[in-house]
């Protein structure tokens, strides 16, 4: 289920067993348009075909808003890889969950870089400090 509720549960519920040195890997996290961002219920009806993304990408901006002891990510490639890790937040955003939920694909599409702290693909290699 593509849609903020699930993902959330998707992703707090393994916090609590993931290592200081863990990661939490998330896809579908940067629709790359407004028909991509539909709820299921609207892609159901609407016959949707094509990428679906949901609302999932607004997890980013609620663990960077509700978890600062966590750092979240989002590379810029394949719909959008989303990356969780046990590191303080450098940059925290400071939404209320309901302000969040309420977010739209415009908000999304004007400010992707500062919600999603969106980062080039390249950025995987340097944060886990890896060689290509």
């Amino acid at each position: 289920m593509h849609e903020f509720a699930f993902a959330k549960k998707d992703v707090l519920n393994p916090l609590n067993y993931l290592t200081d040195h863990g990661v939490i890997i998330m896809h579908d996290f940067n629709p790359v348009s407004k028909d991509a961002y539909v709820t299921f219920k609207e892609c159901k009806y609407l016959d949707c075909t094509g990428n679906w993304n949901g609302d999932v990408w607004k997890v980013i901006p609620y663990i960077r808003s509700m978890h600062h002891d966590l750092y979240a990510f989002v590379l810029d490639c394949d719909l959008g890889i989303g990356i969780i890790t046990k590191r303080p937040e450098e940059l925290p955003l400071s939404f209320h969950e309901h302000e969040i939920e309420a977010m739209t694909y415009q908000g999304l599409d004007s400010n992707r870089v500062k919600l999603h702290n969106l980062k080039p693909e390249k950025y995987l290699y340097e944060y886990f400090k890896i060689k290509p």
